[in-house]
């Protein structure tokens, strides 16, 4: 019953969490596409330019193959969240996020295992 209500509750708050970034994905939209321009049309500065030192930041991915899921999302959070606090808060989020995908991907493949250890045992026996 108790591991019934805890994958009960892991459910909910997954789906809470889902549901929070679907809200933050449309603020984020309607701050791109709405707010921003007509801000920038009521407030606009003339542009002044910077003299002094370049900040350059750069990230190098090694090796071949294909980014996983988790490495293209860090990318874009840090691409994307500029403020430190809501980009500390994103990345926490997507490290929790892995550690489940990677739970969850542990366990289904000892269950696969253990399927076929008992395939395995009706086959000698």
């Amino acid at each position: 019953m108790k591991k019934i209500l805890l994958k009960i509750l892991e459910a909910i708050a997954l789906a809470g969490m889902v549901v929070f970034l679907g809200f933050l994905f449309l603020i984020e939209l309607i701050d791109l596409f709405i707010v921003r321009p007509i801000y920038q049309k009521l407030f606009k500065k003339e542009k002044k330019e910077k003299k002094g030192i370049v900040k350059i930041e750069f990230e190098k991915q090694f090796g071949k193959g294909v980014d996983p899921w988790y490495a293209k999302a860090e990318r874009w959070i840090k691409k994307k969240f500029r403020n430190p606090y809501l980009q500390h808060l994103a990345l926490g989020f997507l490290e929790w996020l892995k550690q489940k995908w990677i739970d969850t991907k542990v366990f289904n493949t000892m269950r696969d295992v253990d399927i076929q250890v008992e395939e395995i045992k009706k086959d000698m026996g």
